[in-house]
């Protein structure tokens, strides 16, 4: 049977339930459709098409839709001055916007503060949480050496941090590169 499976978000790592998942991937029955959001292109052995960052029109659409979604109040406050000044400060990647709203939304600031605090950088730690909660032990630990050594490390000095060979450490790091961490 043809058949077409949508996959969001998807984070794939060298475990087992990964592998099991990329073997079940290639044996799709013929004429049917996968599309995947993966975290990194090369998690799947398929044909990509890399997600630019939205320009502010984009941002603006997607930030209707998650004010919709979310059912944040008051609607009028996310207007075009806001979707512009959130893109200034944030870009257009559409998980970062959209992770703001979700923290926006559970913070209990205005969104005048919640605004302030980000163009300070204060609350990045609650912005990226999703993040963080996402990443595997070797990349906290990267990411945990990165921060001590003052973020200017070599790919040794980092393997000697994370206790993990040269190579491992290098591929790690890349991966955390591809993430914009």
């Amino acid at each position: 049977h043809r058949t077409a499976l949508v996959l969001d978000d998807l984070w794939l790592s060298q475990d087992t339930d990964s592998e099991a998942l990329r073997e079940l991937l290639a044996t799709v029955p013929e004429g049917s459709i996968v599309i995947a959001a993966v975290n990194q292109d090369e998690d799947l052995d398929a044909f990509s098409v890399p997600l630019d960052e939205f320009d502010l029109q984009d941002v603006r659409k997607l930030i209707d839709a998650q004010v919709k979604r979310l059912k944040l109040r008051p609607v009028d406050h996310f207007d075009e001055a806001f979707a512009h000044r959130l893109y200034k400060l944030v870009g257009g990647h559409p998980a970062t916007l959209t992770w703001f709203l979700r923290a926006y939304k559970s913070s209990g600031q205005t969104l005048e503060e919640r605004l302030h605090a980000l163009a300070r950088g204060a609350g990045l730690d609650q912005l990226f949480a999703t993040v963080w909660d996402h990443l595997d032990r070797q990349q906290r630990a990267l990411l945990a050496a990165c921060e001590c050594l003052g973020g200017s490390a070599s790919t040794e000095q980092l393997a000697i941090a994370c206790e993990v060979r040269r190579e491992e450490a290098g591929s790690v790091a890349e991966r955390l590169l591809g993430e914009g961490l």
